[in-house]
């Protein structure tokens, strides 16, 4: 196997694992974060930047423990470059104070870059407004009053 094709296979196993944990995530894989994570990661969303492995699992901790219900599945293959990888995903989760606790599909990427196996870098992609203000009562008339003006 040359130098390329072994590349390739870490690209492609280090994708699949990422895609594995989000798809099968539970409050209990949080403590696992360190299987993906460096101690370093950087890790980015509209909301917040956390830094390090511990901010990331107090992020994940009082995220999870916000939601009812939630479940990630990705929708098109990644995009893998070197030690960079770009994926597609949907998220579905509900929260009691949002959208009178029904479902909220979410759409979103992710660009993580990684180093000897481990995420350093990741930066998640999505529609604030669609995760929150649109679903809260009274703004969210107001939000989709405004997307409709504009559009």
């Amino acid at each position: 196997m040359n130098d390329m094709n072994h590349v390739d296979k870490s690209i492609h196993d280090f994708a699949q694992r990422f895609q594995d944990f989000y798809s099968q995530m539970t409050m209990s894989d949080i403590d696992r974060l360190g299987d993906l994570y460096a101690q370093d990661v950087v890790f980015t969303d509209p909301i917040h930047t956390v830094n390090g492995l511990a901010g990331l699992t107090e992020y994940y901790r009082k995220t999870f423990s916000s939601v009812s219900s939630f479940d990630f599945s990705f929708i098109d293959a990644p995009v893998l470059g070197d030690q960079t990888a770009v994926f597609d995903w949907q998220m579905t989760f509900t929260q009691k104070r949002l959208n009178g606790g029904r479902p909220i599909v979410l759409p979103g990427i992710s660009k993580v870059k990684y180093h000897q196996n481990k995420i350093c870098t990741h930066r998640d992609y999505y529609d604030l407004g669609k995760m929150v203000y649109e679903h809260i009562p009274l703004f969210g008339k107001l939000v989709t009053k405004f997307r409709r003006s504009v559009a």
